[in-house]
């Protein structure tokens, strides 16, 4: 599986949430890896969202200084991710990430990037999962 895609949520040099996904497959769902780094902390895992669901979140990001406060909710919990905009230009990324769908190990993290890289991330978004 080649990835496609990477999603890049805050800065590759400092904290971030990284997917590095696939195009979907015959059923539907797009599958890749999930990077975080936080702090001291940097984990590695395995992931699938399911088609329209990085969509719908794209959407919501889209939306003037994020109203609603947008959250990544899929079915497959392997990346669990709620955004929130302080109104000046700060993003904070509060978030939950599983080696397993069901049970296992899993990273609780906390990180703040800067809202300009929000056009890349919504086009990654929409070029993986076109609705």
């Amino acid at each position: 599986m080649e990835p496609t895609e990477s999603i890049v949520f805050g800065g590759p040099d400092r904290e971030f949430v990284s997917l590095s996904l696939a195009a979907p497959d015959s059923e539907g769902w797009l599958s890749g890896e999930i990077e975080i780094r936080a702090g001291g902390f940097f984990g590695r895992c395995r992931g699938s969202f399911f088609r329209r669901e990085l969509r719908r979140f794209s959407e919501s990001l889209a939306e003037p200084d994020l109203a609603g406060s947008p959250t990544l909710r899929p079915l497959e919990k392997h990346l669990e991710l709620h955004l929130t905009g302080n109104g000046r230009g700060a993003i904070v990324a509060e978030g939950i990430a599983r080696d397993s769908f069901a049970d296992g190990n899993f990273l609780t993290f906390r990180l703040e990037f800067d809202q300009t890289s929000l056009p890349s991330v919504i086009r990654a978004l929409n070029i993986l999962d076109p609705g």
